[in-house]
């Protein structure tokens, strides 16, 4: 006897449950409802000589994939993360890459027909997520003999609230920063800037005054919720100090309390 249409149909139902179910990225939470916020990822990746993630590849994708899980989740609307490069070039303006498969309409669909497009939806989020993380990888294996310009790699911040699909009142910019956050731009050198003797804070809140009056940093959004974890290389020399300069740096332009610092130095 020739199988019905409707046993083709459920199989390729339980075909799609079971991928689903061995998939590493996406879970039962990834079901969410048209609501959800306007989330984004701001990825920043220092391309400098000394920084290194060769023996720490591994932290690095669960990492990213932890990131693109807690940003995008609950995102039903445009989808999208920014990358930029920590270079020296001015002006860095992040690049938008967009997922755009749209999220599956329940009301026209309804019942199984949605079920059945929520998890084709969810397995091409999960795909787009894997080349994500592959882009900034292979971004972190560049290295530039160029000087490291942080201070203009961070004014990315307000770009990325403002680039593609503008972020309101309750939405969430996570930043991730690849980084040994060792500025080393002529003139304001943090080899010889930053020593025991150094008034670390005032030098840091110095800094950030001067950046706004030059308005090359501008006030961040209250209205939307901020968060950074900065991601330390295999080698991350001069910690102590360069820890301190940031902590005081973002607590002025006003992070205080969402700097997550993770060391991935292998001793």
């Amino acid at each position: 006897m020739v199988p019905s249409s409707k046993f083709f149909l459920s199989m390729r139902y339980l075909l799609i449950v079971l991928t689903l179910y061995s998939c590493d990225i996406c879970c039962e939470d990834d079901v969410v409802d048209a609501s959800s916020p306007n989330n984004k990822l701001l990825i920043l990746v220092d391309q400098s000589k000394s920084v290194s993630y060769a023996k720490n590849n591994a932290f690095v994708t669960t990492k990213l994939k932890e990131m693109f899980r807690m940003t995008y989740r609950n995102v039903t609307g445009k989808t999208e993360y920014c990358l930029a490069y920590i270079g020296t070039d001015k002006g860095v303006v992040p690049e938008s890459l967009e997922f755009k498969e749209p999220y599956p309409d329940k009301e026209a669909l309804g019942g199984s027909s949605f079920d059945m497009q929520l998890m084709n939806w969810q397995m091409e989020k999960d795909k787009w997520i894997t080349s994500a993380i592959s882009r900034v990888q292979n971004g972190l294996e560049s290295h530039s003999d160029k000087d490291t310009d942080i201070f203009t790699a961070i004014e990315c911040v307000n770009t990325a609230t403002t680039s593609g699909e503008k972020m309101e009142k309750g939405d969430t910019l996570h930043m991730i920063i690849f980084s040994d956050m060792d500025h080393s731009m002529p003139g304001y050198d943090f080899k010889n800037l930053l020593n025991e003797n150094t008034a670390v804070e005032t030098l840091a809140k110095t800094k950030f005054t001067e950046l706004q009056n030059q308005h090359q940093i501008t006030s961040i959004n209250n209205d939307i919720h901020h968060s950074i974890t900065i991601i330390g290389p295999d080698v991350f020399n001069n910690t102590p100090l360069i820890k301190r300069y940031w902590n005081a740096f973002f607590k002025e332009w006003g992070f205080e309390g969402n700097i997550d610092w993770r060391k991935t130095q292998v001793e």
